[in-house]
C-alpha cells in the first residue's frame, strides 16, 4: 500500500525516544512495586506496546469517523 502526504505518522528517532522513556517508566513503576524488571525485558515490552499503540493511531487516522470495525484495526495488526 503506498503512503499518502495525508497518513498520519511519526519518524523513526521520535519514536524510539518513546520506546526509551516508555521502557524507563516500567522499570521505574516495577521498582516501585518491589519487583525486579530486566532492562532488557522492560525495552522489550515497550517495543511491543509502541508498535502496537502506533499501528493503532496509524489505522484510526484514516478514518472520517475516529473508530474503525474491530476486523479492520485487527488486520492491520497483522501486518
Amino acid at each position: 500500500m503506498a503512503s499518502s502526504a495525508d497518513d498520519w505518522s511519526l519518524d523513526q528517532p521520535t519514536r524510539e525516544a518513546t520506546v526509551s522513556r516508555l521502557s524507563a517508566n516500567l522499570v521505574s513503576m516495577a521498582f516501585a512495586r518491589g519487583a525486579a524488571l530486566d532492562i532488557a525485558e522492560a525495552l522489550e515490552k515497550a517495543r511491543s506496546a509502541e508498535r502496537r499503540a502506533y499501528t493503532t493511531a496509524q489505522v484510526e487516522s484514516r478514518t472520517t469517523t475516529g473508530v474503525r470495525p474491530h476486523a479492520e484495526t485487527l488486520r492491520a495488526y497483522a501486518r
